[in-house]
Parts: structure tokens; sequence; C-alpha cells
């Protein structure tokens, strides 16, 4: 029986880029990791249509 890997999510603040999580690592056996990018919203974009972006 195989172990299950945990997904792990960065999200950068509002002013930074993901390269603030370039230096993090974890055992690649054990997690993957997500590394998302901050999305600039439109004008009159709502939250939950930034978060379908991501998807």
């Amino acid at each position: 029986m195989g172990i299950t890997k945990t997904h792990l999510y960065f999200v950068p603040g509002f002013t930074a880029g993901k390269e603030i999580f370039k230096n993090i690592s974890f055992p690649d056996d054990r997690y993957i990791l997500h590394i998302l990018e901050w999305i600039i919203p439109k004008k009159k974009n709502l939250f939950p249509i930034m978060l379908r972006k991501w998807q």
C-alpha cells in the first residue's frame, strides 16, 4: 500500500511573486507542491471568477 501524498498550495501575497517560494522544499515522496501566481483582478471581477482561473 502506497503513501498518500499531501497537496501543499502556496499563494504569494499581493505584492510578492511566486519566486518567494523557490527555496522551500519538501520530500517529493510525501508532498505535491502547487505554487500559484497572484491574479490581478480586473474591474468588476468577482472573487469566484478569479478562483476559476486558478483551476
